[in-house]
């Protein structure tokens, strides 16, 4: 299995190895760097992550605005849709009638569980899912779980606008009293392009 070190070994001109893999080049080793590379040398990582870190450096530009959602332009909860294979148009059926968004997921985690499954924090592993934030009972945000020992996560947010992978910005809501913060496992099928 690939390392850290052998990445910086086999990158000797980061800047370049950014500029050739859609990434911001400024020549940092950063998290979205070695993300990028683990999706093209590491076989171990999940299907999710795998997915999940493919979209660095092609969503560049994060808004709510469904009308202006396309390719390169994203929420937070699109972003974990696109990952995962599934619509973000409203489900059909006698179980599910919502609008698939952060409050969609969460009520499915908590409810049906159909798609999402409520898991403690505790028990949260790479590839699962953090969802937190909001006022008023609201939920905010969604972000995949990278490390959670380290709280790294990789999500689709304003203030970084775009796909990144980063220390969790928002880390002290993991650990506040006023604010929930759920773990959540995807329990739904597989993308068609992996079965």
């Amino acid at each position: 299995m690939k390392t850290f070190a052998d990445f910086t070994a086999a990158v000797q001109n980061v800047t370049l190895y950014q500029q050739n893999n859609g990434l911001d080049a400024d020549g940092v080793l950063g998290y979205d760097t070695l993300a990028k590379w683990c999706v093209q040398n590491d076989p171990s990582i999940n299907w999710i992550l795998r997915r999940a870190f493919s979209q660095i450096g092609v969503i560049k530009e994060y808004s709510m605005n469904i009308a202006k959602q396309g390719i390169h332009c994203a929420d937070c909860s699109l972003f974990v849709c696109r990952v995962l294979g599934i619509t973000k148009e409203p489900l059909k059926g006698d179980t599910l009638a919502w609008w698939l968004n952060t409050d969609g997921m969460l009520r499915d985690a908590l409810g049906k569980d159909v798609l999402f499954h409520d898991i403690p924090l505790a028990e949260v592993q790479a590839g699962d899912m953090v969802i937190y934030g909001g006022h008023d009972g609201h939920v905010g945000h969604v972000a995949f779980v990278v490390d959670p020992s380290r709280q790294v996560i990789v999500d689709c947010s304003g203030s970084r606008d775009g796909v990144h992978c980063h220390l969790d910005n928002l880390a002290h809501f993991w650990t506040r009293k006023d604010v929930t913060v759920y773990g959540l496992r995807y329990v739904g099928p597989k993308p068609a392009d992996l079965t």
